[in-house]
């Protein structure tokens, strides 16, 4: 077995120990420390930014799609 086997299969047997932690205990290593963050959105309009471009992209590509469809006559 070369070296990064040897490597590949430490990582995956630490990798395997913390699944069963996390399976048991509910975390994936006892003694870690728990943070509880309040996240949240400033305003409505946060949730906007995150469709505009999406939705502006759609509606002009919808628009030229007719304006050649007219234009060819179809």
């Amino acid at each position: 077995m070369d070296s990064f086997e040897k490597w590949l299969i430490k990582l995956w047997e630490g990798k395997d120990k913390q699944m069963d932690n996390y399976y048991k205990l509910g975390k994936f290593s006892p003694g870690q420390t728990e943070f509880k963050v309040n996240l949240g959105l400033r305003s409505n309009f946060e949730l906007l930014n995150v469709y505009i471009i999406p939705v502006l992209a759609l509606s002009l590509s919808w628009l030229l799609f007719k304006f050649v469809k007219y234009a060819s006559g179809l």
